[in-house]
């Protein structure tokens, strides 16, 4: 999404609030990618089946890291 393009968000806060968000540039795209996994929509949904492919091998290659470096985390944190 170039800088110049914005999205709008609309819901409800903890309290059943109307809220409004309108954001333009990078934090309209974090908005975008937050809400489209309301959808089930993944980052790696977007990428060409070649890209998906490469992205998925290298999770692959990184998930039992990954995976020790949250349990540690949790562990750190008494989780």
């Amino acid at each position: 999404m170039p800088a110049d393009q914005t999205a709008q968000l609309r819901g409800f806060d903890l309290e059943g609030r109307h809220l409004q968000v309108e954001a333009s540039g990078y934090f309209a795209r974090c908005l975008v990618h937050e809400t489209e996994h309301l959808d089930g929509t993944l980052y790696i949904d977007h990428l060409t089946p070649a890209a998906r492919t490469h992205a998925l091998s290298q999770s692959a290659s990184t998930r039992d890291a990954v995976l020790a470096q949250r349990a540690a985390r949790q562990r750190r944190l008494g989780k």
